[in-house]
């Protein structure tokens, strides 16, 4: 075996490495935007459920209780606009990170 045939088959082993690497990190990644996107989904599916109680206790009419589910979207849109600019300046990873911890 030659040097260069060598050589060429360490590149090998290395891209095979490093692609099997890339996937392992892909697949984590997947699964914590996956987390992500869950837990948006709850956090809304939570405020519908609520509605009712919120509606009893303070006496809102369904009209009344529109207003809180459109106040909450307007909300979580300027937040998420807010947070795009935050991970601009501080770093998305590091951003990401911390709000998955702060809502657990």
């Amino acid at each position: 075996m030659t040097t260069t045939e060598a050589r060429t088959e360490d590149q090998m082993s290395n891209s095979q490495t490093l692609t099997k690497a890339g996937s392992s990190r892909r697949s984590v990644v997947l699964a914590l935007i996956t987390l992500a996107q869950f837990m948006v989904i709850v956090d809304s599916t939570i405020v519908q459920v609520a509605l009712p109680s919120i509606g009893r206790e303070f006496g809102v009419s369904p009209n009344g209780l529109q207003w809180i589910v459109t106040t909450y979207g307007l909300t979580l849109a300027g937040f998420l606009m807010l947070s795009g600019r935050v991970g601009d300046i501080y770093g998305h990873k590091k951003l990401f990170i911390i709000g998955l911890y702060c809502f657990l």
